[in-house]
């Protein structure tokens, strides 16, 4: 009796295992990625600028866009700006979801905030259904930092215009 209990939660430890581990979807963190591979991945990240309206002092936006095209339709792709104080008390979100009007891509306009830098980033989520009817997430998280950087990158190469 004993040994059969012993299999027993032997096989039952390992069925949790397996079924947590498959049902694991990540999010990879791409901040280490360049332009170039963050392109591949249907990513991109620009400066912004309205051509009529600014601020003062001006604020530093970007354009962060996700290709949908290589995703299949019935998946959900989810696109959200976290922005949240370094403290982590203030908290403020940006989301665009694709729908079946949307195919091409997703893109969200915001502005970059200093002191926010440390805590804020941008998460792509895309949802796919699982062989056993459930859903599961997988996606790319970028930091405000990293986002900033490109931004600055990409509007450095651009001449200025007159």
């Amino acid at each position: 009796m004993p040994k059969l209990f012993g299999m027993t939660t032997v096989a039952a430890i390992m069925a949790v295992f397996v079924l947590t581990a498959h049902a694991f979807s990540p999010i990879w963190n791409v901040d280490g990625w360049d332009r170039d591979r963050l392109s591949k991945a249907g990513i991109s990240v620009h400066a912004w600028q309205h051509k009529l309206e600014g601020e003062d002092p001006p604020l530093q936006w970007v354009q962060v866009s996700v290709s949908c095209e290589e995703v299949p339709k019935d998946q959900a792709v989810v696109m959200t700006a976290w922005s949240r104080s370094s403290d982590l008390k203030t908290l403020g979100a940006s989301r665009v979801e694709r729908s079946s009007a949307i195919d091409g891509k997703l893109t969200l306009v915001f502005c970059v905030v200093p002191d926010q830098m440390d805590a804020s980033s941008v998460e792509v989520h895309i949802w796919s259904k699982t062989s056993d009817g459930g859903e599961a997430v997988s996606g790319y998280k970028l930091s405000m930092k990293r986002i900033a950087e490109l931004a600055r990158e990409q509007a450095v190469a651009i001449p200025a215009t007159k």
